[in-house]
């Protein structure tokens, strides 16, 4: 349902990053890393964006 959402208009930032949270739940660390760099991406100011790819980058250093 994620995907589709973002499918749906791709600089939804809400959906994806909610998608890059179940990757990071499940364990898809590089999946999770990319999405939470989109979101970045598209909305420089997005903390919890940041703070993932923070804690992402770290553990896999």
């Amino acid at each position: 349902m994620l995907e589709k959402a973002q499918s749906l208009d791709p600089n939804f930032t809400n959906a994806l990053f909610a998608l890059g949270m179940a990757y990071k739940k499940i364990g898809m660390y590089q999946d999770a890393l990319q999405i939470f760099e989109r979101v970045a991406n598209i909305d420089p100011d997005n903390k919890m964006a940041l703070f993932e790819i923070n804690e992402i980058r770290k553990g896999l250093a």
